[in-house]
């Protein structure tokens, strides 16, 4: 049974989905380091950013995923939201809101503030078991799904790079940089006369071939600027 149950752990950990993305400061939109990321489903994972970014490889599925900034000793910095994290992975940045603030603003209720971050115990036997069980076979089946992924992705990427942009994405990028390179979403509608449908094309398509990024600020979106056409 033993030996079951370290099989299901490697094999979860060879299916896992990474969860990445920056953290930002609510006054400034400055990175903010020293943060500790949690996502909270069928099991808990913690991560701690020490340069504005973040990064954990967990199972695909839907988590609770909480950013905490403790500058003095007392919670200073809050985010909270729910996302579904896919087999490919997901990009999700963190705008962190003062504590007193977070409630009104995004809708969530806010931790206490001395809640203490308990620390994550990792079992590295069951892992050591089962890799010294599968041996070879599962190496190579790994490699052979890792290789293929990163064939595709970077099919993918060649492709973007050669899509030319149309006059749309073009005015975007025009507003963009006329704006100190950063605008909300709505606003951005709101100035090209499009629908939110539409909008929301146009940012996707930009943020795919690495021009815009979309930092997420309680419900709505900011479009920053990442490169010009």
């Amino acid at each position: 049974m033993r030996a079951f149950w370290a099989l299901f752990a490697l094999l979860a950990a060879l299916h896992a989905a990474n969860l990445s993305g920056s953290i930002y400061s609510m006054d400034s939109f400055d990175a903010v380091q020293g943060v500790v990321v949690k996502a909270e489903g069928a099991s808990t994972y913690q991560a701690f950013s020490t340069d504005g970014t973040y990064a954990m490889d967990i199972p695909a599925g839907e988590y609770t995923v909480k950013a905490f900034y403790y500058p003095e000793g007392k919670l200073g910095g809050y985010a909270e939201d729910r996302i579904m994290l896919g087999e490919g992975g997901a990009s999700y940045d963190f705008v962190l809101f003062a504590p007193d603030e977070f409630e009104a603003v995004v809708g969530f209720d806010v931790p206490g503030l001395d809640e203490e971050i308990p620390e994550q115990e990792h079992d590295l036997a069951p892992l050591i078991f089962l890799g010294a069980a599968l041996g070879v076979a599962v190496v190579a089946l790994a490699y052979f799904f890792m290789k293929r992924k990163m064939l595709e992705g970077a099919v993918e990427k060649i492709h973007l790079e050669k899509k030319k942009l149309d006059e749309e994405e073009k005015k975007v990028l025009e507003i963009l940089g006329n704006s100190e390179g950063m605008r909300n979403q709505k606003e951005l509608r709101e100035i090209m006369k499009c629908t939110e449908a539409k909008m929301s094309l146009l940012v996707s398509g930009l943020e795919a071939q690495g021009y815009v990024k979309r930092i997420k600020r309680g419900r709505e979106n900011i479009v920053k600027l990442i490169r010009n056409a």
